[in-house]
């Protein structure tokens, strides 16, 4: 693992490209570009030769922006929205002023067209091996051409209606809103990207125009563009695509600021449990990070997050010695997942399975965590982790669409790529050890099960 790996520099403006940051890796031999577009909108090109061209055109406006402000003069308004709109924006921008829709335009290209809202961020990509320089130009020109009636609002909620009941019919995706509910008491987090029907039912033509000029303006959104394609090409696709963007945005001057939710108090109960159409109990524990959200550097951030990375690789992936134990003792099943998620205002980490005693599993996760802390973390642990960190973080720049996702979320932290190459390298045992003697507190910490359904016998 080499340090001191990346090298940026200034490029000055040259034709259509105004003046530009180039970066560059040394050990994986790839540069990618970042520029202002005239806009005012970021825009970030990975020239790649390969076949696939992947484009993300990224808002930061998610589920949990359901408050926002906006200012009149020196006053500040404070504006409240239903739950989900972000999300039935996201479905909305599809639909075309002459009753056609986006994927129709896309699929007569060749072009795969795809969108996805999380809770901070909402996302439009494209995937072209052809024509990719007018599928660009279509996805700039969509999702900066709203367009809303009365009607198709009305269609939409009974689409978004399935939606929300099919999520609900989910049990995983049960398991975790209850374990956000406990874990966040006021936080969005706690409820779901899509809404419920009876708040999409408050949502109109008006709160969607609202929310969208508010929130949909170059200077809070960013296109990230990865394959064989130049940054004067996208420079150039960019100025044909949002030639009248300015003028539209003149007409509606209320920019929206995100509201943000201080959410890092400890959980009001550790253990929830509900009942579900599942065949044996599944469990969610979850730990809430409030240091995260105390760390104002972006780079301070990814370091927390990247060290958390490693330490949860050693505690917890299916080589450690939780899940053998669980699973050699029969109380866990090859069903199983973990991670740390991250948000701006929100980071906690998980576990999830499925379990005939999770309250077993309760009990052998503490006294897990109470031995690893007291044993503190094996060097060779440590380092294997470090390179599977590594390593998964390498392979991402052998395709496309992962490195578009990599744009996006650096972008999204106010990051550059490159440098995570050179912070886990960085990182250390005793980084590691002293962020396992801080983290899985005991009063952050809530555990959520659902548990199969009597059958009442007839």
């Amino acid at each position: 693992m080499k340090k001191n790996d990346t090298t940026s520099r200034i490029l000055p403006s040259s034709g259509i490209l105004p003046e530009m940051i180039e970066y560059h890796s040394h050990t994986l031999g790839e540069t990618y570009y970042r520029f202002i577009h005239r806009s005012g909108m970021p825009i970030l090109v990975f020239p790649k030769k390969i076949t696939a061209c992947t484009a993300m055109m990224v808002v930061r406006y998610g589920a949990q922006d359901v408050s926002y402000t906006t200012a009149q003069g020196e006053r500040l308004i404070t504006h409240d929205t239903p739950d989900g709109v972000a999300h039935f924006l996201e479905h909305k921008l599809f639909g075309e002023e002459d009753g056609g829709t986006v994927d129709e335009l896309f699929s007569a290209l060749g072009v795969d067209v795809n969108a996805w809202t999380d809770y901070d961020k909402t996302a439009y990509f494209i995937s072209a091996t052809e024509q990719r320089e007018e599928a660009i130009f279509h996805l700039l020109r969509f999702v900066t051409h709203p367009y809303f009636t009365a009607e198709s609002v009305e269609r939409e909620q009974g689409i978004i209606g399935q939606e929300i009941r099919m999520v609900e019919d989910n049990p995983w995706q049960t398991l975790h809103r209850r374990t956000m509910g406990a874990l966040y008491s006021v936080h969005p987090v706690r409820r779901s990207i899509c809404g419920t029907e009876a708040s999409i039912a408050r949502i109109t033509e008006g709160v969607l125009y609202d929310c969208y000029y508010a929130f949909y303006r170059p200077e809070n959104m960013y296109l990230v563009v990865c394959g064989d394609i130049t940054a004067e090409t996208v420079a150039e696709i960019a100025d044909r695509a949002l030639e009248d963007w300015e003028y539209r945005l003149a007409c509606h001057p209320d920019k929206g600021s995100r509201v943000y939710t201080h959410d890092q108090f400890p959980p009001e109960q550790s253990l929830v449990q509900g009942t579900a159409n599942v065949s044996r109990p599944i469990f969610q524990i979850a730990w809430k990070d409030p240091a995260y959200c105390d760390i104002s550097n972006e780079y301070e951030r990814l370091r927390r997050e990247l060290t958390m990375g490693i330490l949860s690789e050693i505690l917890f992936s299916r080589a450690g010695l939780l899940y053998n134990r669980l699973f050699e003792c029969g109380l866990l099943s090859p069903s199983y997942s973990y991670g740390y998620s991250t948000m701006p205002d929100v980071a906690y980490h998980s576990i999830s399975g499925e379990s005939d005693d999770p309250d077993a599993v309760w009990q052998e996760y503490w006294r897990f965590i109470d031995e690893q802390k007291r044993r503190g973390i094996d060097a060779e642990d440590f380092e294997r982790c470090r390179r599977v960190l590594y390593a998964g973080y390498v392979s991402e720049f052998d395709f496309t669409d992962d490195i578009a996702d990599l744009l996006v979320e650096s972008e999204g932290n106010d990051c550059a790529v490159f440098p995570v190459i050179s912070m886990i390298g960085d990182i250390t045992l005793e980084q590691v050890q002293e962020l396992l003697m801080q983290s899985f507190d005991r009063e952050y910490t809530v555990c959520s099960v659902l548990r199969p359904i009597e059958r009442k016998e007839k």
